[in-house]
Formats: structure tokens, C-alpha cells, sequence
């Protein structure tokens, strides 16, 4: 399943003619946190693995914005994922702008998450967020949206108007797809496919990682990762050692999310790899999604 919006407005030259697309804005730059002077939960289905109910987050933008962070703090005895999904609309006629976010709480504690998501949201807009979970009784905690008005980046490139999502398990699951670099140490395994055909120009790169939940590594554990393009066999690295890390003593791996500017044309064959210090099965294993950013 992919879902994305694709909602901008033309700017046409006093002669008539199409200059360049983009959202029209003359205001000062400013960027507002929303649900302005609190903050919002978000109750994922009683189901594991299941969407709960939107919980709207703002009623409706002022302006033309861009989305700048969604952020959260997570809590649990026990470790959970989560997939998120942001939406526009009307109670009811939600229409996902952005599907299956990747969150997670890490043992007994209360980490913020904030997620970039520099994504186009018409002046006018409901914005609502839902959420699946990998147990039951898992919230998300204080739950907020930061948007971007005004500025220079309306009269740039530096915005998108989409985005697909790649590699999120959210059939029966939540989680991202499972990498194994392989038995050899600090060597990079098999490409994993995430998609044999992009949509669109892609502009943009957001690279998330999961733990795939996994408690019971005993070593510090690191791992580099590569985004390739090109034809089976014969992939081309466009992000190279993008390090990962996890930390015994915290549990933490960090970080959580990286976010690329840089282009894949459409039509593109886009795969993953990853390589490792730790070489036993399943603590070598971690997972991934990337989401793809078009203008």
C-alpha cells in the first residue's frame, strides 16, 4: 500500500506564463507548535497491530504551512513499536499525507521522539494523527506538530507536497523490514529491495531504524547502512555508512532517524544493505524503512 498527497498551487509571471510551482507566501517566517499550550495522546486500537481512532491535532492551519517535527514521549514496562500515520480532513474523511512512522518505547523510560517531516499542508487544514501498536495498552504521550509558515523555504525547493513510504511491516505487524548483514563482520550482506519502481522524483530521504525489539543483546552492537539504486547486482550507493548504534548499558540505538536531501529519479530500483561488528544471529539483525520525498 503507498499513499501520498501531492497538493500545490502555481505561481505564474506578469506575462501570463508558469514560472514555478510553489506555495504563495509574503509572511514573515514563524514556526507554531500545535495543539497550541497543551498536548495530545494518541491511543493506538485495543488490537495489537491494529490503527485506533485519529486524534486531531489541529483544527485548522492558519496559513500555508510546512510540517517541521512530529514528536512524541513514549513509555512501557515492556519494549513496543509503533506506525503512525498523519492525516488531513474532515472527522471521518481522513485522507494520510504521511503512513506509518516508525516509534518505539525503550524499557522504563520516557525518550522524546521527534521526527522531520518537512512536508506541504494547505492553509484551511485538520491535521489528525493515529496510531498502531505492537502490544496493547501503549500510548503515545504528549503528542505535538510544529509548523513552518512563511519564509524563504516556499520560495525554494527545500519542500515537498509527498512522500511514499517503504518497507513498513504493517500487515499483522508493526515494525519495519528485517536486514541481516550476514556472518562475516564489518562486511556488508544481501541488497534488500524496497522498490522496484519509484513513483516519483524523489527529493528527499528519511531513513529510519528499529531494534526489531530485540532485549537481549549482550555486546555493543554498531551498524552502517547503504541506500543503493540501480539493477540487481549492479547497485550504486547514494547514502554510504550511515552509522547506527546500540548501546547495552541503555538500550538505546541511536539515532533513530536520519533525513537526506538528495535525488533518486523515478522509475529508480531503490535497495538497502547493512554491515555489522557482531556477527550471531539475531542480535546482528536490525531494520529499516525509507521514506521518499517528491515536490
Amino acid at each position: 500500500m503507498t499513499t501520498y498527497l501531492n497538493h500545490r498551487r502555481d505561481r505564474f509571471n506578469l506575462a501570463g506564463g508558469r514560472q514555478q510551482a510553489f506555495p504563495i507566501q509574503e509572511k514573515p517566517s514563524s514556526c507554531i507548535r500545535y495543539p497550541v499550550n497543551t498536548y495530545t495522546n494518541v491511543t493506538p486500537s485495543a488490537t495489537a497491530n491494529t490503527k485506533g481512532a485519529y486524534s486531531e491535532f489541529c483544527s485548522s492551519t492558519p496559513e500555508d504551512s510546512i510540517i517541521n517535527t512530529l514528536s512524541f514521549t513514549t513509555y512501557g514496562t515492556t519494549w513496543s513499536n509503533y506506525l503512525v500515520d498523519i492525516a488531513l480532513g474532515a472527522s471521518g474523511s481522513e485522507s494520510i499525507i504521511v503512513e506509518n512512522l516508525f516509534f518505539s518505547n525503550i524499557d522504563s523510560l520516557w525518550p522524546l521522539e521527534d521526527v522531520h517531516i518537512p512536508i506541504f499542508v494547505p492553509k484551511g487544514s485538520r491535521i489528525s494523527v493515529r496510531a498502531q501498536s505492537s502490544g496493547t495498552s501503549r500510548n503515545l504521550y504528549n503528542g505535538s506538530i510544529d509548523l513552518e509558515f512563511g519564509g524563504s523555504r516556499f520560495y525554494t525547493n527545500n519542500y515537498f507536497t509527498k512522500v511514499i513510504t517503504l518497507g513498513a511491516a504493517y500487515a499483522g505487524a508493526t515494525d519495519l523490514t528485517a536486514i541481516d548483514p550476514g556472518s562475516s563482520a564489518n562486511t556488508y550482506g544481501a541488497w534488500y529491495e524496497f522498490s522496484s519502481n519509484l513513483p516519483f522524483d524523489c527529493k528527499g530521504v528519511l531513513l529510519m531504524v528499529s531494534t526489531l525489539l530485540n532485549t537481549s543483546r549482550t555486546n555493543d552492537t554498531n551498524w552502517f547502512v547503504q541506500v543503493g539504486v540501480g539493477a540487481s547486482g549492479n547497485e550504486q550507493p547514494i547514502i554510504d555508512d550511515s552509522g547506527l548504534y546500540w548501546k547495552v548499558e541503555t538500550k538505546f540505538i541511536l539515532p533513530f532517524y536520519r533525513f537526506y536531501h538528495i535525488s533518486i529519479p523515478k522509475g529508480s530500483r531503490v535497495a538497502i544493505r547493512c554491515r555489522s561488528n557482531v556477527t550471531g544471529h539475531p542480535a546482528r539483525l536490525t531494520s529499516l524503512g525509507l521514506y521518499c520525498f517528491g515536490m
